[in-house]
């Protein structure tokens, strides 16, 4: 596990869920809260995060994925994307294992959108408990657009997409359909996350919104991460009950991380 402390934009967003949830003891457990009354115990909303991390790569050019790390530490669940495993520009790394390692998640899935060879990059889910299902799903897209994909787990009864769509508009709309399409079945609370490349007005978006709550509506923008003005990261989620979302800017990357602490309904 790293040693290095959280950034403060994610120290005081957590702080400020936990605040929302209820009453909070010093001697507490990080997963369970404690309020006024004797038998008062009630347990700490799951915190969930969606990352573009852009390979390691933070906006000083510099890739360290310890700063990435610093920004997921202490979570429950995190998508990720744009993840490469053997990729020479990451020294060949599997940054899905490694992240796994370095912020104390005991269990990881990661689902390529391209490939060549042994190398790949796509997208990951980290998660605290065990992942009881995974499946990684290729996206539709026109020609020879960028290929991508959608990393399917489910995790304690939650059913949890990490994506990335396309540049391309008309993509964009073809995935959304898709994802949407994967999930229709599932009867348990569902979280879709990702890098989704298009504003909150945007048709793709408004596809979600039909049957899904958008986690972090009035958090702010999230790219780029050095002066965020696009609203282009997000979390998509039914059947669970939201306590706060947040939006963390960090040199890491190029994007904000997302972040939402709720419980299940």
């Amino acid at each position: 596990m790293l040693n290095s402390k959280k950034p403060l934009s994610v120290l005081l967003g957590a702080a400020a869920a936990l605040a929302a949830a209820g009453s909070w003891s010093d001697s507490a457990s990080p997963r369970t809260g404690a309020g006024g009354g004797a038998g008062n115990t009630v347990p700490a909303p799951h915190v969930i995060a969606t990352y573009n991390i852009h390979y390691g790569v933070g906006t000083d050019g510099r890739g360290d994925l310890g700063r990435v790390a610093k920004m997921i530490l202490g979570l429950d669940v995190v998508g990720l994307n744009e993840v490469d495993v053997n990729a020479k520009r990451s020294g060949y790394a599997h940054q899905a294992a490694e992240l796994s390692r370095l912020a104390g998640f005991k269990h990881y899935a990661y689902g390529p959108a391209f490939s060549s060879g042994k190398r790949s990059f796509g997208n990951a889910i980290l998660s605290r408990k065990p992942i009881a299902y995974k499946k990684n799903h290729p996206l539709p897209r026109k020609g020879d657009n960028e290929p991508r994909a959608a990393l399917e787990a489910e995790i304690d009864g939650v059913r949890y997409l990490a994506a990335h769509l396309s540049l391309d508009p008309e993509d964009r709309r073809l995935q959304a359909d898709a994802i949407l399409s994967i999930v229709s079945a599932a009867k348990g609370p569902v979280v879709i996350m990702g890098d989704f490349n298009a504003g909150p007005g945007s048709a793709e978006v408004r596809k979600f919104l039909r049957s899904f709550t958008d986690a972090a509506a009035s958090a702010g923008p999230t790219h780029p991460s050095s002066r965020p003005k696009n609203r282009i990261d997000y979390i998509f989620f039914r059947g669970l009950h939201a306590i706060k979302a947040w939006v963390a800017p960090s040199n890491a990357s190029d994007h904000c991380a997302v972040y939402l602490a709720a419980y299940g309904k």
